[in-house]
């Protein structure tokens, strides 16, 4: 596949996008960072060694394609995301949901509503806001918003730090958004922002589950 010249590169010969490479430590500093909390801590868990694995994995691949783009680091790129999303959706539902059924119906409603949303609004990905690949991320940010909502009216677990890193995901998938809007006005786009702010939304999803101090009373 031929992928196209895009903002940064365009300076670079169509190789290397500066801001969109460097800022992919972001996610390999929050892993690190996550991995000295649980040795500090004395967290043993392995679920939670997967997760910080998983998100340097997601920098290291982000890094590759904003290196030098082809069929092989599309990949390496987009993999470990989807790792992430859903090897963290079944470790959150098995701290928030307790019974295994509702938990195993939560996990499997996910890859029924994702792509179902993605095909009712597909026309979206036509437009500069959208096209971009934000689509995919609003659909499963709606379906965390779910998610606590069924929390809200159960058990309470997680809800209200939940929230808090929705609205960091939410400022995050602006940056992703104005991208290519940015890029035809300055030359070069906002995608760098969705790098920082989404490491941060990352790591903060994990510390939720393993490092978050204040427990919220259970209903």
């Amino acid at each position: 596949m031929i992928y196209p010249i895009y903002c940064e590169q365009a300076a670079f010969s169509g190789v290397f996008e500066p801001l969109n490479g460097i800022t992919n430590f972001a996610f390999i500093i929050a892993g690190i960072v996550l991995f000295f909390r649980f040795n500090k801590q004395a967290i043993s868990s392995l679920p939670a060694k997967i997760l910080a694995a998983l998100l340097i994995t997601v920098g290291i691949g982000s890094l590759a394609w904003h290196t030098y783009r082809n069929d092989f680091t599309f990949w390496i790129d987009t993999i470990p995301i989807y790792l992430f999303v859903v090897y963290y959706l079944w470790v959150y539902l098995n701290q928030s949901v307790q019974k295994l059924p509702l938990r195993i119906l939560f996990f499997l409603g996910f890859f029924i509503y994702t792509p179902v949303l993605i095909y009712l609004f597909q026309d979206l990905q036509s437009t500069k806001v959208f096209g971009n690949g934000s689509l995919e991320y609003i659909v499963a940010l709606s379906y965390f918003v779910v998610l606590q909502m069924y929390n809200h009216a159960h058990q309470k677990k997680f809800v209200k730090p939940s929230l808090v890193v929705v609205f960091l995901f939410m400022v995050s998938l602006v940056f992703r958004q104005l991208d290519l809007i940015s890029c035809d006005a300055m030359g070069f786009g906002t995608h760098f922002m969705w790098h920082i702010f989404n490491a941060i939304v990352l790591y903060s999803f994990v510390h939720i589950i393993y490092l978050r101090k204040t427990k919220e009373p259970e209903a």
